[in-house]
C-alpha cells in the first residue's frame, strides 16, 4: 500500500528497542495527498511508536519511512526541514503541549521561526487564531487562561503555522471533556475540507476514526492485520481482532 503516489508512507517498516522483542513487525501503510487514515489498536499496540517513527523522530530497525516517494533521511537537516513544514503532529495532551511561559501567539509562531519562513508571523498568527475560531487577542495571553478545549485548538493553530499538507494526530481529543470532543473534531473535519489537508489520526475510539476517516488500519501487537475503507472495515470487519475491537464499542440502550 505505498509508492509515489503517496505524500508520507511506511514500507515494511519493524521497530525494536535494542534486543527486545519487536514493537513493530513489517508495517505497511501511507497517506495520499489530501486523505485521512485512521490508526486504531488497543494500548501498546505500537500506535505511537509507529507515530514517532512517521514524524521522523526515530528510525526503523528495518524497513523505511518515505516522503514524497524519497526515503526520510533525518540526518538530513535540509530534508528534514522540508518534511517538517509538509508534515505536522498535534498531540494528545492540550496541558502539556504548550509552554506556560510563553504567551499563545508566539507559541503558534515557533514553528515559523524554527523552520526559517519568511513573512508577516503576526497577521498569521491572527488568521490562524480566526481558523480554529479564537479571538485574536488571544494571542497576548498565556496558556492556563484557556480551557483544555480551547489549548488543542491553539496546538492545531500551530501545527498549521507553516501550512503542512500533513497532520498526524496522536489521540487528539481523548485528553478533553465529552462535552467538547466533537467541536474540536468537527473543526478537524472543517480545516480538512476547506484547506485540503489530510491527516493521519491515531486513536483507540473507532467512533471518532469513523466520523474523520475515510480509510483505517488496525494494528494488534505491532502488525497490521486489516486496513481499507473505513466504512467497509467497520461493518463488515475480516480480522477477528478488528471484529473484538467493534465489539468492545459501549453502545447506548434502544429507547
Amino acid at each position: 500500500m505505498t509508492g509515489t503516489t503517496s505524500l508520507l508512507a511506511a514500507e515494511d517498516v519493524s521497530f525494536a528497542y535494542g534486543s527486545a522483542q519487536p514493537v513493530l513487525a513489517d508495517v505497511s501503510l501511507a497517506v495520499a495527498p489530501g486523505a485521512s487514515l485512521g490508526l486504531v489498536g488497543e494500548s501498546g499496540a505500537g500506535k505511537t511508536t509507529l507515530l514517532r517513527l512517521l514524524l521522523g523522530l526515530a528510525a526503523p530497525t528495518a524497513g523505511r519511512v518515505v516522503f514524497e516517494g524519497e526515503r526520510l533521511d533525518i540526518r538530513n537537516g535540509r530534508a528534514l526541514r522540508r518534511f517538517r513544514r509538509a508534515v505536522q503532529p498535534v498531540y494528545q495532551d492540550p496541558f502539556s503541549s504548550l509552554d506556560p511561559r510563553m504567551p499563545v501567539g508566539r507559541s503558534i509562531a515557533e514553528p515559523l521561526r524554527s523552520l526559517r519562513i519568511e513573512g508577516d508571523h503576526t497577521a498569521r498568527v491572527t488568521e490562524l487564531l480566526e481558523a480554529v475560531g479564537l479571538p485574536a487577542d488571544a494571542a497576548e495571553r498565556y496558556p492556563d487562561a484557556f480551557s483544555g478545549g480551547q489549548r488543542q485548538r491553539i496546538a492545531i493553530a500551530r501545527a498549521l503555522a507553516p501550512r503542512p499538507r500533513l497532520l498526524l494526530a496522536d489521540e487528539p481529543v481523548s485528553a478533553l471533556d465529552t462535552s467538547v470532543r466533537m467541536h474540536v473534531i468537527e473543526l478537524l473535519q472543517r480545516l480538512a475540507h476547506e484547506q485540503g489537508i489530510g491527516f493521519l489520526l491515531v486513536s483507540h475510539d473507532l467512533t471518532i476514526v469513523s466520523a474523520l476517516c475515510e480509510q483505517m488500519a488496525v494494528l494488534e501487537a505491532g502488525r497490521i492485520v486489516e486496513q481499507g475503507p473505513t466504512r467497509s472495515v467497520l461493518t463488515a470487519p475480516a480480522h477477528p481482532y478488528t471484529a473484538r475491537l467493534l465489539a468492545s464499542v459501549p453502545r447506548l440502550p434502544a429507547p
